[in-house]
């Protein structure tokens, strides 16, 4: 897998201006409504102003908060597939990707518009094959609605169990069958306990 952190971080020409647009943004001085930054390396990712995508931003490519997680994994053993449920718009895919090289990436994201910018911001940026699923993760297959807890995009959850609506996956069809392993990255606002029950206590 690839480990050259210069691979993760963003380009000194693009960080300032990030910068920049976030105070503009804090101060009501509305940035354009999508940007796009370039990270070191060539990747380019857009961001829709106004949205929490600016907060998702900060905290994979600046905070590198799944920088650990990638740094524990041999580069022998990294896992053929990274499996990522509450992918919203790719980026934690897109960070993990580029650390340690998949072959597949299975996101799964429920809103619509996290959708597209998913596409937009993994699909050319990875060599991975990519599969993007609009649905929930849940312990039985159906259909749920959106339950919006006014956290803006970040925050989206699956809220009642409807006729018709979102789909709801269970892990057994979201999980591929391969010998080579898969890496889950699980973020799906309290739906955690649905799908891993056995675990007694969630924070």
């Amino acid at each position: 897998g690839i480990r050259d952190s210069s691979v993760t971080g963003v380009q000194t020409c693009a960080l300032p201006i990030f910068v920049f647009d976030e105070l503009r943004d804090r101060l009501g001085l509305h940035a354009v409504p999508l940007r796009n930054y370039r990270l070191t390396g060539g990747a380019e990712v857009y961001l829709r102003w106004g949205s929490t995508d600016t907060k998702v931003f900060d905290e994979v490519f600046l905070e590198k908060i799944y920088a650990p997680l990638a740094a524990a994994i041999p580069a022998d053993s990294v896992p053929d597939v990274l499996v990522d449920l509450g992918a919203n718009i790719g980026l934690s895919s897109l960070f993990l990707c580029r650390m340690l090289g998949f072959n597949h990436v299975i996101a799964v994201e429920p809103d619509r518009a996290n959708l597209r910018s998913l596409r937009q911001n993994l699909e050319p940026n990875v060599a991975a094959e990519v599969t993007s699923i609009q649905a929930f993760a849940g312990a039985q297959r159906g259909f749920a609605n959106m339950l919006d807890a006014g956290h803006g995009s970040w925050g989206l959850r699956m809220g009642a169990r409807a006729d018709h609506g979102i789909p709801v996956l269970p892990m057994r069809e979201i999980l591929p069958h391969t010998p080579e392993g898969v890496l889950l990255k699980c973020d799906i606002e309290g739906a955690e306990q649905l799908i891993f029950p056995e675990i007694a206590e969630w924070d």
